[in-house]
């Protein structure tokens, strides 16, 4: 017993531990308090609108797809048809808009009426990035951007994320798809797949 209680004193030698041993590269210092855009990209706010090729975002392309290249605005950018007549691409907007008038704005480039608001929750839902987006799908006379005509019996097949947070800024995922009607027709699986395809690439903790 005595040796027993002896054995359980409380130890008054304490040391100091003066040496301090830094954490090595395999074990970096968690980064936290980044916004999404930081996040997702690995680049600040104004390195993602500088125009860099650091795309942070991975997709399949179908087949008979052609790539060419990617710019500030168009991260994936494809052609198809014959004659490349077909347009498809992905793309990220600075500002956001809102869904109402980024929709108004692709029905004006089909030379069709804008719509109110309350018709927004008639557009169907597609798989998309973050979850889903809004589809929209409209006929006409398309005026691409800087053309003094529109092209006659057309299509568009778009799906739009409406405006999310990133950090101090908005912004807004979109894939439009334009060309021929018949031929925009044709590929209406090949948009779904490429829409539900969209991924991060990679993210920084």
């Amino acid at each position: 017993m005595v040796a027993l209680v002896a054995s359980c004193k409380p130890v008054n030698d304490r040391k100091e531990i003066k040496t301090v041993r830094k954490m090595g590269k395999l074990a970096p210092a968690a980064e936290l308090g980044l916004p999404l855009l930081e996040r997702v990209s690995g680049k600040s706010q104004e390195d993602a609108g500088s125009g860099a090729t650091d795309i942070p975002f991975a997709w399949d392309a179908p087949d008979d797809w052609q790539a060419v290249p990617a710019s500030a605005m168009r991260m994936a950018n494809f052609t198809f048809g014959e004659s490349a007549e077909g347009q498809c691409y992905f793309t990220m907007l600075r500002g956001g808009g809102g869904l109402l008038l980024n929709l108004n704005r692709w029905r004006s480039q089909m030379g069709l009426d804008p719509i109110e608001g309350e018709e927004l929750a008639k557009l169907p839902d597609k798989r998309f990035l973050f979850g889903n987006g809004k589809f929209i799908e409209l006929d006409g006379a398309f005026k691409p951007m800087g053309a003094s005509e529109a092209l006659s019996d057309y299509k568009m097949f778009g799906v739009i994320m409406p405006e999310m947070e990133m950090g101090e800024m908005k912004v807004a995922f979109f894939v439009k798809m334009t060309g021929p009607k018949q031929l925009v027709e044709s590929q209406r699986e090949n948009f779904d797949a490429f829409c539900a395809s969209l991924r991060i690439k990679k993210a920084r903790q």
